[in-house]
């Protein structure tokens, strides 16, 4: 078996492959074997009818459509060993055959074109370093005490403290109510120093003008144009329940006692800034390697990122029972995420090849000793199961990663440093739609599904 790889272009190469008669014979008539036993000819047994007579029906097109799915699989065999990574369902452009001599075809496949790249290891990448201190475990402790709290109706409040309000809105012109309550706690930051002095001394049916009630200048400017005021509904007094070991049984299963709890709280932030500041330094490599570098990426391989995000879109949409979002707004929405998803993509698979980054079975049997010891898993199962095909890809990027945070080391900086430096200047330039944000310090985040599409084992 002959076999050579035609470069088309920058993106596009050509597998070219000959058998000789002797090679290709027995493969193609395997086939019209297999074929031959699901034919129903009338008078004869599916399957059980002679070749000749098979043979005047058919003529020589059953060995034609075998030595197209022989063609098939020996270009993917030929994939798989020699790793050819085709971005697209391939193509074949050309298939020479005659029954009885040599098999020849083409398929054309999408590659990854090959670039050369700057600045990919070498970068000092900073990132906030946030820690797990006491202060936050008080906090988080306050807030199990405040949501877990108790309220008693009052006729009225002595102080701000651990207090809430209840308000309407109140239209003075016609002197109705909106019906839109709200419960106002004494402490809510907001509230002006005014209003929260003047507490005792309210009543219910009280009116408090809106300059009277906040601290923020821009929700007072909100009411400067209305006949709208907040009228006093009623007076609670928050019962916070005491921090011990009884409050902690009670809300958790978990834990039982507040040692644990607090222990709980600190591994908990621990996992989540680790989590988040791993999320910020890729984002951040990501960005210093594809702002150092110009790409041109095929067209055809950003439509398909830009059609696994719109699949991806649709399918929460339908998974959330909400309206399916239409194709075109998708499309337009999504365009320069996978333009960027494309481009980075593209550099990892040339760092890949500059870098020589292989998956050897040396490299397996030290992934397969780990997983042996930590799950007690037969060592066949676990060498069959990293060899296959989705996960050797996946080990592969595992190196590429290692790789590139070993060559580009991250930084850890002051949390307010680097709100200043990334994210106050990345609001600043309105860059608000990111596909990767660099997050400041939230105490939320949020999990997306991913899925990972392989191609159709089909040529066109």
């Amino acid at each position: 078996m002959d076999r050579k790889i035609n470069q088309l272009s920058t993106a596009e190469n050509q597998l070219e492959i000959t058998l000789t008669s002797d090679e290709a014979s027995p493969l193609i008539q395997a086939e019209v074997a297999k074929k031959i036993t699901t034919i129903q000819i009338p008078g004869f047994r599916k399957g059980k009818a002679p070749k000749h007579v098979i043979k005047n029906m058919y003529g020589d097109s059953l060995e034609y459509d075998a030595a197209d799915k022989v063609a098939n699989k020996i270009f993917w065999d030929a994939v798989k060993e020699l790793d050819l990574r085709p971005l697209n369902t391939p193509g074949l452009v050309d298939l020479n055959y005659k029954p009885g001599e040599a098999l020849s075809f083409k398929v054309n496949y999408e590659i990854f074109p090959e670039v050369e790249l700057v600045n990919y290891k070498g970068n000092e990448i900073e990132i906030p370093l946030y820690e797990v201190t006491d202060n936050l475990v008080d906090e988080e402790l306050h807030n199990l005490l405040n949501s877990n709290s108790d309220f008693e109706e009052v006729d009225s409040l002595d102080n701000a403290e651990n207090s809430i309000v209840d308000i309407d809105i109140y239209n003075t012109e016609t002197s109705t109510e909106m019906g839109t309550p709200k419960a106002i706690e004494g402490d809510y930051p907001l509230i002006s120093e005014a209003f929260k002095a003047s507490l005792p001394n309210l009543k219910v049916g009280d009116l408090v003008k809106p300059a009277d009630f906040y601290s923020e200048q821009k929700l007072i400017d909100s009411y400067e144009k209305t006949n709208y005021q907040f009228i006093i509904k009623g007076f609670r007094k928050k019962i916070v329940p005491e921090l011990n070991d009884e409050f902690v049984q009670k809300i958790s299963k978990e834990y039982k006692d507040v040692a644990s709890l607090r222990e709980g709280i600190a591994a908990y932030y621990t996992g989540y800034y680790e989590d988040m500041t791993n999320k910020i330094y890729n984002s951040r490599l990501e960005k210093t390697i594809l702002d150092a570098n110009e790409l041109q990426v095929p067209a055809s391989f950003v439509e398909r990122v830009l059609d696994y995000f719109i699949k991806e879109e649709t399918e929460k949409a339908k998974k959330e029972n909400k309206p399916l979002p239409k194709v075109d707004d998708l499309k337009v929405a999504y365009k320069p995420y996978a333009e960027k998803e494309a481009k980075w993509q593209v550099v990892k698979e040339n760092i890949i090849r500059i870098e020589n980054l292989t998956v050897t079975d040396e490299y397996i049997d030290e992934m397969v000793k780990m997983e042996v010891e930590r799950y007690n898993i037969s060592e066949d199962i676990l060498k069959d199961y990293f060899k296959g095909d989705a996960v050797k890809n996946n080990l592969l990027y595992g190196l590429l990663d290692k790789f590139l945070r070993e060559q580009n080391p991250e930084k850890k900086i002051n949390p307010d440093e680097y709100r200043a430096k990334y994210v106050e200047k990345h609001d600043h330039d309105h860059e608000h739609h990111h596909h990767d944000h660099d997050h400041d310090h939230e105490h939320h985040h949020h999990d997306h599904d991913h899925e990972h599409h392989d191609h159709e084992n089909e040529t066109k």
